[in-house]
């Protein structure tokens, strides 16, 4: 039963609601002894009992014992804390244990506090408050702070990049063998949509994380806090091929050519996949110190032949590197696609130029169906013919007249066939 209180003006109003989890009956009596007065309180007897009552029955501040059968203090938090629902929940663990680095691993864990036993009611009522206190004030920005923790389990360590509407940070993992990720946090979704686009985002991060490929990017973990997604990757610490173009100009011919026999293996693994990226670019592209390659971002990622999720969807890519089909909506969409995008991407780092431009993205975008390409060789006269035309011929208006994977890699093995075979 609910509990109240009267204020002065005799009104009712609901206490917070605080649920403890302790296995020893006389310390839980003694705990809702010292609350009660200030909170409605609910008892436990481990932390699975707790994370049932806490479904049914929202608290405003949970306490947890350390030292629970069944389920301990530090599995609790970590179930709770990957639920979207509990981010940020005030959590404060009552241990009997004083030694340093088990406080810290709870506090990494997401705990906001550590009491030590034997409990004092002056700091568990004060402690509560300012738990409560401060989890109301915070924000999702409250968790991407240098050293803060993320979700329970991810400790942020600088910010890597950002781009229109996500931003993508350093951080250790603290429950998996403490190992380096890249947390991409996207910012909050529109209320007024909210239910479409987290179904997208789920779907695409779903069908990225089935992805096991030497050059692409793995995806380990994704989810929501409060309003805003977020996705855990592999951290790769590469050079885009943008920023590489960026810093040195044109790419050499010999990387070119490296780089893209690797990422046409990678078109082919995703048609084996049904998966068209929709989004390759140079942005998109990483090259690592020992001239790894690694393909990432799969936010737009589409299952081959699948119609767009949303009735309202148009065009959604990059509108320098998008294929005519994709900028049409085309439903069937195919590899040629993303071929297309590809020959799009060859072009910008031998040139150091885009292939279209235009004065808004709207004009890019109606070049790529109506204008065709200055060739490559004129921006750069000592390009290879053989891949000034390897790049006319993906870039080709019609996809039926695009070559296939297959045939880019005989071209790119031996540029001085290109006549016979493109």
């Amino acid at each position: 039963m609910i509990q109240l209180n009267k204020n002065q003006d005799n009104v009712d109003t609901e206490l917070p609601h605080v649920i403890i989890a302790e296995d020893d009956p006389i310390s839980l009596k003694m705990y809702t002894r010292m609350l009660e007065k200030r909170y409605r309180v609910s008892g436990c007897s481990d932390g699975a009992e707790l994370v049932a009552t806490i479904a049914k029955d929202p608290a405003d501040l949970v306490l947890v014992d350390n030292e629970m059968p069944n389920m301990n203090g530090i599995q609790t938090i970590d179930v709770l804390r990957r639920s979207e629902r509990f981010w940020n929940l005030p959590i404060i663990v009552i241990s009997s244990h004083d030694e340093e680095e088990e406080i810290i691993q709870t506090l990494e864990y997401g705990a906001d506090d550590y009491i030590i036993k034997p409990v004092r009611q002056s700091e568990l009522t004060a402690k509560a408050t300012i738990a409560m206190r401060h989890r109301k004030a915070q924000t999702i920005e409250s968790y991407l702070r240098r050293g803060a923790v993320f979700n329970g389990k991810y400790r942020i360590d600088s910010q890597l990049g950002e781009g229109g509407s996500s931003r993508v940070f350093l951080a250790k993992s603290l429950v998996d063998e403490k190992h380096w990720v890249a947390l991409k946090v996207f910012d909050e979704l529109r209320k007024n949509s909210e239910y479409d686009q987290m179904r997208t985002f789920l779907r695409e991060a779903y069908e990225h994380s089935l992805l096991k490929h030497p050059n692409i990017v793995e995806l380990f973990d994704f989810g929501q806090i409060g309003h805003a997604p977020y996705l855990v990757m592999e951290y790769f610490p590469g050079v885009s091929l943008s920023d590489l173009v960026d810093q040195h100009g044109m790419l050499p011919q010999e990387q070119i050519v490296q780089v893209f026999e690797i990422l046409v293996d990678v078109i082919v693994f995703l048609e084996d996949s049904q998966l068209i990226h929709r989004d390759i670019k140079p942005s998109n592209i990483l090259v690592g110190r020992n001239n790894e390659v690694k393909l990432l971002d799969f936010g737009l990622a589409r299952k081959i032949g699948e119609q767009t999720i949303t009735d309202e969807e148009f065009f959604r890519g990059t509108p320098q590197f998008a294929s005519p089909e994709q900028i049409m909506g085309d439903e069937k969409l195919s590899q040629k696609s993303d071929i297309y995008s590809l020959g799009a991407t060859l072009y910008s780092v031998a040139t150091d130029k885009n292939p279209f431009l235009g004065d808004n993205p709207m004009d890019i975008l109606k070049n790529h169906l109506m204008s065709e390409i200055v060739p490559a060789i004129e921006i750069r006269p000592t390009l290879h013919l053989g891949l000034n035309a390897l790049i006319q011929a993906c870039m080709s208006k019609e996809p039926e007249r695009r070559p296939n994977p297959d045939t880019i890699k005989k071209v790119l093995h031996n540029l001085d066939l290109w006549e016979s075979l493109l």
